[in-house]
């Protein structure tokens, strides 16, 4: 009884590996892709858009 507890025990500890380093290599190979196909985000930095008011203020 013991023994087959053990085995269960060890089966399972290798399953569980393995499938830590499959999603380990599958987050490398997400995070390795560029993110074409995500949606531009307005709110990043821009040092120049003080420079983009003023011309569209000079336009008006």
């Amino acid at each position: 009884m013991f023994v087959r507890k053990s085995r269960h025990f060890t089966e399972f500890a290798f399953i569980l590996f393995i499938v830590c380093v499959f999603s380990c290599f599958l987050a490398k190979a997400f995070l390795l892709v560029p993110s074409v196909h995500l949606p531009h985000n307005d709110l990043e930095f821009n040092p120049d858009s003080d420079e983009q008011v003023n011309v569209l203020i000079e336009d008006n």
